[in-house]
């Protein structure tokens, strides 16, 4: 099945959504946009909960701590700023702004206590920050060319960097101290991340190749090739064991860090998939999905196993409207959002009747876990009655040998 949105008129055209990201317990999803808003969605029923004004520019980039709850956002505009999601209220609350970058705020992490904020830039730097006060710790030199990717590893003891330059560095976070530079990409590094147990950075590149690197040594291990055209984003699976990569047109391909072979793939374009380049890819805590976002104005919702083809699909706009369409049951819509789509595949909102309070996309994984429990609760009862048996059986044998002694007495 196709997805085709046609919008009433072209000011309705949603803006290019540069970076998402999820909430610890998945209830959540996050998304940042050219618009210049966050967006906050409840990630189960497919409404959009809320949409602010977060800079005076494009919005570019955005990392949430799982620790907090905290939200950072870099910008255009040449800052970053800290937000705190308040859920009874459905708003973000300002916390901070980072000002000292001379030029774009392409890439932002937080260390996982949320206590310090690592940003790059198109100056060319590194910049560490305090969270709460704003201010700045240490700027970093050493990129020649935009920073666009920055990862802070999880003892928070290094960050690792990568640049249109094509070198990736890795730094000490205490120091501000240059420990390694990584050079093999011919083109722009646009995201990097770091598996542990053994330590490797990966590395995804405008060059159509992503590479696996030995953290401590430097030493390029591996090369993944296969996309056809340059890789925006990557992210890795809750277990580490994967690494997922979504090129800028083509496939989404699923990596073994240990293992060399034939990646899985999904066709993130074309049918259900998004039409233009895809600038983020996040995965769910519990691995069954993938979020990826787009310069086609959307988001889509993929699910990992089965058909590996969206689950559904949301657009929203600035002043808080939206629309969410899941294929397989519905659509959920604003009362403005519905003016502003005069056709889906064709069909006028009309056609396609009333919609829906919730696109329940989480629905088949409580499903899931209703099950995954009973199966639990019945295993653990017959482990009961083997037990009771096992322990009926020896206290009936012990009986038994005392009753033989006593005889023999």
């Amino acid at each position: 099945m196709l997805f085709a949105v046609e919008f009433s008129s072209p000011e309705y055209v949603t803006d290019w959504v540069t970076d998402i990201e999820i909430s610890s317990d998945s209830r959540y999803l996050f998304s940042v946009s050219r618009d210049r808003t966050i967006k906050v969605w409840d990630l189960d029923s497919g409404v959009l909960l809320s949409a602010t004004e977060a800079h005076d520019n494009w919005v570019l980039s955005m990392s949430h701590c799982a620790e907090t709850g905290l939200l950072v956002t870099g910008s255009a505009d040449k800052s970053a700023k800290v937000w705190r999601w308040i859920p009874e209220k459905s708003s973000l609350e300002h916390v901070s702004t980072l000002i000292g970058h001379e030029d774009w705020v392409s890439a932002v992490a937080f260390t996982s206590d949320g206590k310090r904020v690592v940003s790059g830039s198109d100056d060319r730097t590194v910049r560490i920050w305090y969270t709460e006060t704003g201010e700045s710790i240490k700027s970093l030199l050493g990129h020649v060319d935009w920073v666009n990717t920055v990862f802070v590893t999880e003892d928070d003891h290094y960050i690792v960097s990568g640049a249109a330059d094509g070198s990736v560095k890795i730094w000490n976070m205490m120091t501000g101290a240059l420990l390694r530079t990584l050079r093999g990409h011919n083109a722009s590094v646009e995201a990097v991340t770091v598996v542990s147990d053994p330590r490797r950075v990966v590395s995804a590149s405008t060059d159509r190749y992503m590479k696996i690197w030995d953290f401590d040594t430097g030493a390029a291990l591996r090369n993944l090739t296969g996309h056809e055209s340059g890789v925006l984003a990557i992210t890795s699976s809750p277990d580490e064991d994967m690494v997922i990569s979504a090129e800028a047109r083509g496939f989404i391909r699923f990596w073994s860090i240990d293992r060399a072979g034939i990646p899985k793939t999904i066709r993130a374009f074309g049918d259900r998939g998004h039409s233009d380049w895809i600038l983020s890819v996040k995965m769910t805590t519990n691995g069954r999905y993938l979020i990826t976002s787009s310069a086609d104005g959307t988001i889509r919702i993929w699910e990992v196993e089965g058909q590996q083809e969206p689950v559904a699909v949301l657009l929203g706009w600035p002043d808080g409207h939206y629309l969410s369409y899941r294929f397989d049951v519905g659509w959920v819509v604003s009362e403005i959002g519905r003016e502003r789509v005069s056709a889906i595949n064709g069909r006028s909102l009309l056609d396609l009747g009333e919609p829906l309070e919730s696109l329940g996309i989480l629905e088949d994984r409580i499903e899931d876990n209703r099950r995954r429990l009973l199966i639990v609760i019945y295993l653990a009862g017959i482990l009961a009655v083997v037990v009771a048996i096992a322990v009926a059986f020896l206290r009936r044998l012990v009986s038994r040998r005392k009753t033989r002694e006593d005889f023999r007495r």
